[in-house]
């Protein structure tokens, strides 16, 4: 991942197997990625093979969000911070905070 620093180019590490296929910010402590990827727990081992469908960046780390069904997300957007709304195969998320 690359994150744009106000002056240059830089590496963001991702701490799991994280696929984006679509990003949504509104500011930069508030970034949604869209996409698939399993989940690396506090224990050192990757998750169950569930794909969760989005993380979610809060300035410091990206955190996949416990609110979300564990679907493959395509699509990601928002009106606001506190709304943002996501697609699945066939499903429309609204998140809310």
């Amino acid at each position: 991942m690359l994150r744009w620093g106000g002056v240059g180019w830089r590496f963001e590490v991702v701490a799991d197997a994280f696929e984006f296929r679509a990003l949504w910010g509104s500011g930069p402590d508030d970034v949604w990625g869209a996409g698939s990827g399993d989940v690396w727990d506090s224990a050192g081992s990757w998750g169950d093979g569930t794909p969760i469908g989005a993380r979610h960046w809060d300035g410091r780390e990206w955190n996949a969000p416990d609110c979300l069904p564990a679907e493959v997300m395509e699509k990601i957007w928002g009106a606001s911070f506190g709304e943002v709304w996501g697609a699945t195969d066939g499903t429309m998320l609204r998140m809310r905070r």
